[in-house]
């Protein structure tokens, strides 16, 4: 409990029944009948609230596991996951459960609404009986008051890890690799589609894509489409009037965030009988198993998402048995030019 993540991030003194016993000055026991619920007629209530105030001093959680102690069960490894309705996660996921089967179980965790998951949603997840826990693609600011008990990794959240071990996705160079392969085109006017939430990996995706447009003397136009979640529908829905006002500016290509968006682009310049890439090209980041079956083709920079699981795993496994956090790293990615973005 007293060893130290990387970077100074301490972990976090779990608070346990006993402390509150000791604070409260009363038995285990008579913590355990008020957290659950059971204080009447065993307990005064002059009692009671002395342990209410202690348990909320020392930020006490009952442990979920404390609940069915005659399971027996296991530790596990916890994900915080943004949604699952990107393939990406599902790959990510099967990468990790490959190595950790047999040794804990996995517990997958997403915010219970349709948004990016908060500081909350971690803290739900940190109620298990945790040996670990990996965070993928946090969004803005949720690191900044997080203290976990156990060995915790990072996700694709580059620049941001706030002392956490990480392994990210090189997403800054494949921007510049997207842009060089644009121009090399002949596309000099590019609209980008994003996301609202604001994540270090998608800021990196843009950074990246501008940035190699403007070396190779292109351009970038600053009035993106920003969808509130990154699904085919918001895309799908967004781009008619977007493209409005991109066609009289000299658009001639779209970037999207991720392939989910640029599919609703492919549909919707369809229905407004825009020719793909003969009137627009299309191309995004992800590369998912169904980008190479649209029509046409998407061009996409590939992100390794079994891989970065897999990593994530054996990283996270050897933090926990061996000790020590491990050394940042970050997974190359790769540009899959297809007939989306072919000469304007």
């Amino acid at each position: 409990m007293g060893r130290q993540v990387s970077r100074g991030v301490p972990f976090m003194h779990r608070v346990t029944a006993k402390d509150v016993a000791t604070r409260a000055g009363v038995s285990v026991a008579t913590v355990s009948l008020v957290v659950n619920d059971k204080a009447d007629g065993r307990v005064t209530e002059q009692t009671r609230r002395r342990v209410l105030r202690a348990v909320e001093s020392l930020g006490y959680r009952l442990n979920a596991s404390a609940r069915s102690l005659a399971m027996q069960q296991p530790g596990a490894i916890a994900i915080v996951c943004p949604e699952l309705t990107n393939p990406f996660y599902a790959l990510l996921l099967d990468g990790l459960s490959e190595v950790i089967a047999g040794r804990y179980a996995l517990n997958l965790v997403v915010p219970g609404s349709m948004g990016d998951y908060d500081t909350a949603t971690i803290l739900r997840a940190m109620e298990m009986d945790l040996a670990g826990l990996i965070l993928a693609a946090p969004g803005n600011g949720v690191l900044t008051e997080l203290n976990p008990y156990c060995p915790t990794l990072v996700l694709d959240s580059p620049g941001t890890h706030r002392g956490f071990p990480a392994i990210d996705l090189d997403v800054t160079h494949a921007g510049r690799e997207l842009a060089r392969h644009l121009t090399e085109q002949g596309h000099r006017r590019v609209a980008y589609i994003g996301s609202v939430v604001d994540k270090a990996s998608f800021r990196r995706r843009r950074e990246g894509l501008a940035s190699g447009l403007l070396e190779h003397g292109a351009t970038l136009l600053p009035n993106d489409l920003l969808v509130d979640r990154v699904v085919m529908e918001a895309a799908e829905a967004g781009f008619p009037q977007a493209w409005q006002e991109w066609e009289r500016a000299g658009v001639t290509a779209v970037v999207c965030a991720d392939d989910v968006l640029a599919y609703g682009v492919l549909a919707s310049a369809a229905r407004l009988n825009l020719g793909v890439p003969a009137d627009v090209a299309v191309a995004a980041y992800n590369d998912l198993p169904m980008s190479s079956l649209t029509s046409p083709p998407l061009t996409s920079v590939a992100f390794p998402a079994r891989e970065l699981g897999i990593q994530a795993g054996e990283a996270l496994l050897s933090y926990i048995e061996v000790g020590g956090p491990p050394r940042n790293r970050t997974l190359p990615t790769r540009l899959v030019p297809r007939a989306s973005t072919a000469r304007p």
